[in-house]
């Protein structure tokens, strides 16, 4: 099979720059199968025509530019972070509960190394969004207090004989 067809993703604007982590800037196109590095030097990447075509990874991106926000790479007022950027990320594209807790976690897993490959290896698979999430439980559940915890049925059960 030939090389995917790569586009540049809408949702960013034309180019799509991302800057990951403060004095990291990116920029990437949609694949069939990820996000990739462009390999278009960045003053010429506005020449670039881009198709109209409906993207298959907008999730992806938009948990990249979430990323961005959360780590200051993108100037916004620090009371909208939540509310206009993690909430519609977790709610949408993880599909995970909203509450202060679960925002926290996942602020807090989206500066994970989740979307490193994009940097090292200049690729980022679309299933990137699965160790994303995951991460976001695991920190969830070390957020909530040990005595808010349930315990599976039948665990920590103590017989008296």
């Amino acid at each position: 099979m030939g090389e995917a067809l790569t586009v540049q993703a809408p949702s960013l604007g034309d180019p799509a720059c991302l800057a990951l982590s403060p004095g990291q800037e990116v920029m990437v196109v949609e694949a069939a199968d990820g996000l990739r590095r462009s390999i278009v030097p960045k003053e010429r990447a506005v020449e670039r025509s881009v198709p109209s075509v409906r993207y298959a990874h907008a999730e992806l991106m938009h948990a990249c530019t979430v990323r961005s926000v959360v780590s200051g790479s993108m100037p916004v007022r620090r009371s909208e972070i939540a509310t206009d950027w993690v909430e519609p990320l977790a709610a949408h594209s993880l599909v995970l509960p909203r509450s202060d807790r679960w925002n926290q976690a996942l602020t807090t897993a989206l500066l994970g190394d989740w979307c490193a490959p994009l940097l090292t290896d200049g690729f980022l698979p679309a299933t990137a969004l699965s160790p994303l999430k995951a991460e976001a439980r695991t920190l969830h559940r070390q957020l909530v207090p040990i005595w808010r915890r349930r315990t599976q049925h039948g665990r920590g059960r103590c017989h008296v004989g």
